[in-house]
């Protein structure tokens, strides 16, 4: 009888059964069998031994104080702990060595804070006397000489609080990791290298192991005050790929708020190795948040793609997307940049492509998003930088690829579905146009920038604006490159124009036209501009200045022929005849008679193949 009542009464450890919901645990053994283990590590370790394979471990009637001097190993199979709920768990060496498939670990309802800086009470576990080079949690297989045996499956840490006090290492360290779950996990005064560190691989291994399938949900690691090193969140791809994670609110911050509480280097950092398989891709981000680390931290995400994501070839960060991330120093200096790519050694985005990310924002950092180096394709839609910079947002490199491929591409069919209806591909309405009390804006519903562009090689065109219009197949009445509809002025407007060419310098605008068969033709207007030129409602061909043309039905109204003196006449021969002039210095003004230089008369002059004779005076 008494046997059963002190089962009871104390936790329990059980062959994988769980814990009974009669059960009132006790604060300083833990039963199993009759036998009973003391709330301690090497208690814990004990019981966890007894239980074996798919047995589990009810720790949580161990409420006192705990001194864990002792590492609580997993190497039996799967297992299942549920920790001391106690608050006063002073560890000073590794808490947990994983080193089997399906280990969960649950903690009592921590993991978070209250908002005012204190630490809940549940499962909270203080570091004392730590060394610099230990890690919490290691999660990581006894045996790597195979991918199968390198691989950890299924880890699970949950409801846990670590206050490192500024001494060790990483608070989890999770190598070569399948389908790991970390959540509701608080740590703080992180001094190490990494808060939550994932690694692909070893630099031992040889196998081409992987960290595949992970998720993160709610979890907060928080470095010390004035740490320069830590980062909240480390992503080791150096050797084997790390990919198909989520994460889900995410916080990686430094002390928070003001100008003297700040901690840590760049909270979310991701490294990559040199052979293709080093990679890190296939993430999602939800709701992360990253901030208030050092001055010194150059990013808030950097991406360190080492290969070429275009090619293939080496480490390379790919398709990741980043939803609602926010990056903030808050009531910091501004400083660093809140998301690029880089080769571990200068910005760059060679070994980044298609990332993308959506209710971006990003505040007190210098720069906001290092568009020139993120990398092909990407994209931030409805991001807020440091001031709104539009709805959508494409950067980086972009490379042909059949048919077309651009920052923005659209491959829809355009479908009809009554009479008279507008089907665009792509379509801008403002219901407004504000300039307010400012003067001087340009509005543009599209607007092509080339002027910063560096152009390389010996390209044929570059355009600002493109269309091809020769339709495959079908009938239209039109088929336009460029239309205006409305080109008339509106009320209010001093001038409403259709097309403006106002590209160069001083407002000097060209118009270029190809030949069917070869070579452009511009149109050039002159440099002071004004006026205006209609072209007739005619089938035609203009009269150049400057070429041979045959006038029909022209009226000449007070026409005027160019003045000069005899002598700069050209010489009248069979190439000139025909050609009239007037002269200025005539010797005579009699009709038809032969005119030499030098006098004082004013006559018009014809070529009759021989001499240049009087026509009229």
């Amino acid at each position: 009888m008494k046997k059963w009542l002190a089962l009871l009464l104390c936790a329990f450890v059980t062959h994988g059964q769980s814990l009974p919901s009669t059960a009132t645990p006790q604060s300083s053994v833990i039963y199993m069998d009759g036998v009973k283990y003391l709330c301690s590590s090497s208690g814990i370790q004990s019981a966890v031994t007894a239980a074996g394979a798919n047995g589990a471990v009810h720790a949580e009637g161990c409420t006192g104080r705990i001194t864990w001097n002792s590492t609580v190993t997993f190497s039996l199979g799967a297992q299942t702990l549920y920790e001391p709920c106690s608050s006063s768990i002073s560890f000073t060496v590794q808490v947990y060595r994983v080193a089997s498939n399906g280990v969960h670990i649950y903690g009592c309802a921590s993991g978070s804070q209250d908002g005012t800086g204190a630490v809940n009470t549940g499962t909270v576990f203080t570091a004392s006397s730590l060394v610099a080079t230990t890690d919490a949690v290691v999660v990581q297989s006894s045996s790597r000489a195979t991918l199968t045996d390198a691989r950890l499956s299924d880890f699970r840490l949950n409801d846990t609080t670590l206050n490192m006090n500024s001494l060790g290492r990483r608070v989890v360290w999770c190598v070569s990791c399948w389908n790991p779950v970390i959540s509701h996990v608080f740590a703080y005064n992180l001094a190490g290298d990494g808060g939550i560190y994932i690694q692909a691989g070893l630099s031992t291994d040889s196998t081409g192991v992987e960290s595949y399938q992970g998720t993160m949900d709610h979890v907060i690691m928080q470095p010390s005050q004035g740490n320069r090193t830590t980062h909240s969140f480390y992503f080791d791809a150096s050797y084997g790929e790390i990919g198909y994670w989520n994460f889900f609110f995410l916080r990686g911050d430094g002390p928070c708020c003001g100008s003297s509480y700040h901690g840590g280097s760049t909270p979310y950092y991701v490294l990559t190795g040199s052979a293709a398989n080093d990679s890190f891709d296939q993430a999602n981000f939800f709701n992360a948040h990253g901030g208030n680390a050092d001055s010194s931290a150059p990013y808030g995400v950097e991406l360190i793609a080492r290969g070429n994501a275009l090619a293939q070839t080496g480490g390379r960060v790919f398709n990741v997307l980043f939803d609602n991330l926010q990056l903030e120093n808050i009531l910091l200096p501004t400083a660093g940049i809140g998301i690029g790519c880089t080769d571990g050694n200068t910005a760059s985005g060679a070994g980044c492509g298609d990332i993308s990310a959506r209710l971006l924002v990003v505040g007190n950092f210098l720069t906001a998003v290092d568009y020139t180096h993120m990398g092909f394709s990407f994209s931030c839609i409805s991001c807020y930088p440091n001031g709104s910079t539009g709805g959508f947002i494409s950067a980086g490199d972009y490379y042909a690829n059949a048919p077309f491929v651009g920052s923005f591409s659209s491959y829809s069919n355009l479908n009809s579905t009554g009479n008279s209806e507008e089907v665009p591909a792509f379509y801008s309405q403002p219901s407004a146009i504000r300039a307010g009390g400012f003067s001087g804006d340009n509005f543009h519903g599209f607007f092509s920038d080339l002027s910063r562009a560096a152009i390389t090689g010996n390209p044929i065109v570059v355009s600002g604006f493109t269309a091809k219009t020769n339709i495959a197949t079908g009938n239209s009445s039109d088929v336009y490159g460029f239309w205006c509809p409305n080109g008339d002025p509106v009320a209010g407007t001093a001038n409403d124009y259709c097309f403006e060419a106002n590209g160069g310098t001083g407002h000097f605008g060209t118009l270029s036209f190809a030949g069917a068969a070869s070579g452009n033709t511009r149109v050039v207007p002159a440099s002071a501009a004004s006026g205006t030129l209609t072209l007739p409602a005619a089938n035609d061909t203009l009269t150049g200045r400057a070429t041979s043309d045959t006038l029909t039905n022209k009226t000449l109204t007070t026409p005027g022929i160019s003045k000069s003196t005899y002598s700069a006449l050209p010489r009248c021969a069979v190439r000139t005849e025909g050609e009239i002039a007037t002269v200025t210095d005539s010797t005579t003004n009699t009709w038809g008679a032969s005119i030499s230089g030098r006098g004082s008369n004013v006559v018009l002059a014809f070529c009759d193949g021989s001499h240049w004779t009087v026509a009229g005076k």
